[in-house]
């Protein structure tokens, strides 16, 4: 399911829908990132160059400009971005992605809602990762929330006050995501009902992930 910056909801039944989706909003390129997960393009991001990319036997290719790319997709190139890669955002900071989960976490934060469900457990994912994902987002999802600031993260021996995504983005950029840990208790205010809930450890966290629907 995907969630417009209006608020509308779009259930997603296969990669043509998603494309067809993706397609209509403005500055998508046809970049493919693979990893079980793609997105055509990157909303308000716009991809750093120069770029590790696959072609469609397989092959490594170094990619150097957007128009160095322009002319490989018009050309016929079928071209896969490999991680990590990095993207520049309206500010002109840099982005580093490293993961599929850093991926959809920056793509969050472009007005998209990207919430990927299946059968198995999010318990195995940082649970940074799970309360940064899932906050934001339009306030007639059920399970999003919005997180309630201060947070405190651990990183390489140090401590992190975090009062935004910004300040949680600085974290994560200079620190492998299974370095920095989450300290809980961990409030947050879900959206559509304004519940306050507290999460008391990572269990809680992922549990109300994953049974929210």
């Amino acid at each position: 399911t995907i969630v417009d910056e209006e608020g509308n909801e779009t259930s997603i039944e296969g990669i043509d829908d998603f494309f067809s989706a993706a397609g209509q909003c403005d500055a998508v390129t046809p970049v493919v990132v693979g990893d079980g997960f793609v997105f055509q393009g990157f909303a308000c991001y716009q991809l750093a160059y120069p770029a590790e990319m696959l072609d469609e036997n397989g092959n490594p290719i170094t990619v150097n400009s957007a128009d160095e790319y322009a002319t490989l997709v018009l050309g016929g190139e079928a071209l896969e971005l490999q991680y990590p890669f990095s993207l520049i955002d309206s500010a002109g900071a840099v982005i580093t992605v490293n993961d599929l989960q850093e991926y959809i976490l920056a793509l969050n934060d472009c007005g998209f809602e990207i919430i990927i469900t299946n059968n198995t457990t999010t318990c195995g994912t940082p649970s940074h990762v799970l309360l940064f994902i899932n906050r934001g987002g339009a306030a007639m999802s059920p399970c999003r929330f919005n997180i309630n600031y201060p947070v405190t993260l651990v990183a390489g021996g140090a401590t992190f006050i975090v009062n935004d995504i910004i300040e949680y983005y600085s974290v994560y950029n200079a620190y492998q995501l299974n370095e920095i840990e989450l300290i809980f208790p961990v409030s947050v205010t879900v959206n559509l009902s304004q519940e306050v809930i507290e999460f008391a450890d990572g269990d809680e966290l992922c549990t109300y992930v994953d049974d929210c629907e």
